[in-house]
């Protein structure tokens, strides 16, 4: 007979819903320079489908935590914000790569036809327990 599954625990979700309920705050508190350029005037906007098809690009598996938002800065142009949050209980040597994976996938999407790009990512890093 086989053992049943327990259902596994859901630490992500709330960490992503913090990161959008307090986005401006989190910004603030974690990159107050980068808080500092975006105009908070203009709504950021949460590009959840642009996000999951990059993960789904990348073939790394699921990132619930992330998020790209897009927002405006104070000299009127456009950025996409990449936040990557990811809490361990162990070392992970695949970290790196995924993360450059990531960004590069991102990269790849905003460069527009002149050959510039509206992304950034300004979060990134691994806590281990």
């Amino acid at each position: 007979m086989e053992k049943p599954t327990l259902p596994s625990d859901d630490y992500d979700t709330p960490w992503k819903d913090a990161l959008m309920r307090y986005f401006p705050e989190f910004m603030a508190f974690y990159f107050p320079r980068a808080h500092a350029e975006i105009d908070w005037q203009q709504p950021h906007i949460f590009l959840e489908q642009e996000l999951a098809q990059v993960v789904q690009d990348a073939q790394l598996g699921k990132r619930l935590v992330d998020c790209l938002v897009q927002i405006a800065t104070r000299d009127g142009g456009e950025q996409w914000v990449y936040i990557h949050v990811e809490v361990q209980g162990q070392p992970d040597a695949d970290f790196p790569e995924r993360l450059f994976t990531y960004n590069y996938r991102l990269y790849d999407r905003s460069t527009n036809a002149t050959g510039t790009s509206s992304a950034s990512s300004i979060c990134s890093g691994s806590l281990t327990g």
